[in-house]
């Protein structure tokens, strides 16, 4: 059986600001962060890690870097694994985002911001991603270095089972930074 252990990147310069972070490669881990992501490759030390692959956005590269060094696992970059596009809202703080964004139905996992993905454009990116890993591709112990919104999508994608996740249930809390979530794969 694989098991997946999705890691969410340490706190960014960003989230400490409460900016929209999206796919922009500006944001970098502050030193709470960096403590972060050496607490979760502690927490995967007793698993035999397979393989850790990460977004190639830097404050997962960042988390991923210091995981891989602590656990002696080289890491690969795949940009399936990046957050979701927020387009022309990244970097905005998130109150004058909300405001600037009122109309915007975020319950509807077809709704984009302008230039930016819905949820289910990263769910099409996530899900051939999976499907790789349940095929055995990467081992049996994958770690995935990623951000709030595609670790929420990857999650109800690897809970479908059968390839055709269930998007409007996608609502709940994004996990902490430089938290792990372990899942099995069957």
């Amino acid at each position: 059986m694989t098991s997946i252990h999705l890691v969410r990147h340490g706190q960014s310069d960003w989230n400490a600001a409460r900016r929209l972070q999206g796919q922009s490669d500006e944001p970098v881990l502050t030193e709470l962060g960096t403590g972060q992501a050496a607490e979760a490759a502690e927490k995967l030390r007793p698993f035999a890690v397979s393989a850790i692959l990460s977004s190639d956005l830097r404050r997962t590269r960042q988390t991923a870097e210091i995981i891989g060094t602590r656990l002696e696992v080289p890491v690969r970059l795949d940009s399936r694994l990046r957050e979701q596009s927020l387009g022309r809202f990244e970097g905005f703080g998130l109150q004058d985002a909300l405001d600037a964004t009122a109309g915007h139905d975020w319950s509807d996992v077809d709704a984009a911001l302008p230039a930016g993905e819905s949820l289910r454009d990263v769910a099409r990116r996530v899900i051939p991603l999976v499907e790789e890993i349940r095929s055995g591709e990467y081992g049996d112990q994958v770690v995935l270095v990623s951000h709030g919104d595609t670790i929420r999508v990857a999650l109800t994608v690897i809970a479908a089972q059968d390839g055709a996740p269930n998007l409007a249930g996608i609502q709940h809390a994004s996990p902490a930074n430089g938290s792990v979530t372990t899942v099995e794969l069957r």
